[in-house]
């Protein structure tokens, strides 16, 4: 999680006001949507979960969530390069890139539907997500 945390640093220039909170997350305002027009507002978050970080804003209009990963990917691909190769030298079990994995099969089949509501109801309700995801391995 360190190196999450040494990552959201390189890229807060393109954050806001990005400031840690007393819970060990990052708040700060959206870097994809420009949050608000007021200057005291920051509507967006880095939150850890698990052994890393994700990203979201609450704005309505923007609603972006998103891996600290995908963030780096989006915005910084160098960046996410030397994330990559870091997170590979820092775990060399093959377990980081089964979930990895996993993870991105799941993402794919979630863009693909036309109309998502949300992860959570792409999960309790597709039946091809849980065969080729979860029970493949």
């Amino acid at each position: 999680m360190q190196i999450d945390e040494e990552y959201i640093l390189q890229i807060s220039s393109r954050f806001p006001k990005l400031s840690k909170t007393s819970k060990g997350s990052y708040s700060c305002r959206c870097g994809f949507c420009g949050d608000s027009k007021k200057p005291y507002k920051k509507s967006a978050n880095f939150y850890p979960k698990g052994d890393t970080f994700n990203y979201i804003c609450f704005r309505k209009d923007c609603n972006k969530r998103s891996s600290l990963k995908n963030v780096l990917k989006e915005l910084e691909p160098e960046l996410y390069g030397k994330y990559m190769e870091e997170m590979r030298n820092e775990n060399h079990s093959s377990s980081f890139w089964d979930d990895y994995n996993r993870t991105q099969e799941a993402e794919r089949m979630y863009r693909s539907l036309s109309t998502p509501h949300s992860f959570e109801d792409l999960r309790n309700n597709s039946k091809e997500w849980k065969e080729r995801v979860w029970e493949a391995h």
